[in-house]
């Protein structure tokens, strides 16, 4: 029997696909209209977006998918479009993914190939897809965007980086599906930097890392919404669940990280500026960090907060 969740989640994905046609058929718009049908239709799940610097990183050149940035001997490009936290006050667990969105302009119809393999082709940039697929070392372009320079290479979780392709069906509505960035390849005679071919390989959707659960992949907007409520997206942050200390250190070089554009959000709009769910993580995922980290370098970022805490109810 299908639980709340599942039924919120397809509840959604229907009303979406049926407001997608009045919005510019753009990917950051089409999934900011995903989470304001999200809001208007779960109102006990709690999403609130921080706007902020662009995510411009630089990491080690690896040729062909990602060539030296112009000016630079380092291979340069922006980390993300919108870094995505969900998490639940009452279990005081967390994770974050590092979400690209793309538009294909091409008819996908992975659903009706699943169970017997699918395989999409989307065009991206070559050089995004290496950073969250290889997850190497990253280092700062700006001061106000210092993420941990392991914030993808020790993450726990592979879909700390992750893409979201949306696509017209046949009737004009637009759907998308969703994977982590470890289940698309981009075959080195298809790395044409802006212009690449990439492709997704789906097998199983589903994994189980040290007793948590990652989604790979989700063949529609109702999956990909289903698993987002779920809690199956991207790697844990919280403190609750590490394994061992290099996972330990690394959860909470992120916490400290976030706390510190937190806490920069704040000082702009005063702590009770800031909005309900981001509040609620402050207060919750990062009461430790929160008064640990210094005022002088203050970060920003683009970031959407997910409060799952009462959703079932």
């Amino acid at each position: 029997m299908p639980t709340l969740l599942t039924t919120l989640a397809h509840h959604v994905a229907h009303e979406y696909e049926s407001a997608s046609v009045l919005v510019p058929f753009l990917e950051v718009d089409q999934f900011r209209l995903l989470l304001d049908v999200l809001n208007s239709l779960c109102p006990n799940v709690r999403i609130n977006e921080l706007h902020g610097a662009k995510s411009f990183v630089k990491f080690r050149v690896n040729l062909p998918w990602s060539p030296p940035g112009s000016g630079i001997a380092d291979a340069k490009c922006e980390l993300c479009d919108l870094s995505i936290i969900w998490f639940n006050r009452r279990s005081r667990k967390a994770r974050i993914t590092f979400f690209q969105a793309k538009r294909s302009k091409v008819l996908h119809t992975p659903c009706r190939r699943w169970p017997l393999g699918v395989i999409e082709r989307f065009v991206g940039n070559s050089t995004q897809w290496d950073l969250l697929n290889r997850r190497p070392l990253i280092t700062p372009t700006h001061a106000t965007f210092s993420p941990p320079t392991n914030l993808l290479s020790d993450a726990l979780l592979t879909s700390v980086g992750s893409f979201g392709v949306f696509h017209r069906l046949p009737e004009g509505n637009v759907c998308l599906f969703y994977a982590a960035a470890d289940c698309i390849d981009c075959p080195p005679s298809y790395a044409k930097s802006e212009k690449s071919t990439l492709f997704l390989h789906a097998g199983s959707p589903l994994r189980n890392v040290f007793g948590l659960e990652e989604c790979l992949w989700a063949c529609c907007t109702g999956l990909f919404v289903e698993n987002l409520l779920q809690g199956n997206i991207g790697t844990p942050i919280d403190s609750l669940t590490a394994q061992g200390q290099l996972d330990t250190n690394h959860r909470r070089q992120i916490r400290l990280w976030l706390a510190a554009i937190i806490n920069n959000a704040a000082g702009t709009a005063g702590a009770d500026g800031l909005s309900e769910s981001i509040s609620s993580f402050r207060n919750s995922i990062l009461a430790e960090e929160i008064g640990a980290v210094p005022n002088e370098n203050p970060q920003s970022a683009n970031l959407v907060f997910i409060d799952v805490t009462n959703a079932s109810e």
